[in-house]
């Protein structure tokens, strides 16, 4: 797996559960803001937006291993049979 796949596979496992989570995040904070006005709901909804293109980047723990690691060596253990197949 080269180190593109890696990330955009590390990106999108990320997103999978932090996008929701700001999104509920977001419904939340812009509830609680209804009284100042729509401009401060606008800014918080293009905080989460951003927040929800930026934060899958970034591992929540970095220590731990990566989500696609296993995916990695998977793929690669089924490609050596399938090569030592032929």
């Amino acid at each position: 797996m080269t180190t593109l796949e890696s990330i955009v596979l590390s990106y999108l496992a990320n997103a999978i559960w932090q996008v929701p989570l700001l999104f509920v995040v977001g419904w939340i904070t812009a509830r609680v803001l209804r009284p100042l006005g729509p401009g401060a709901e606008h800014q918080a909804w293009v905080g989460v937006l951003l927040l929800q293109a930026s934060c899958p980047r970034f591992p929540r723990f970095p220590g731990a291993p990566l989500a696609h690691s296993s995916i990695s060596s998977a793929v690669r253990s089924t490609t050596a049979r399938r090569m030592s197949r032929s």
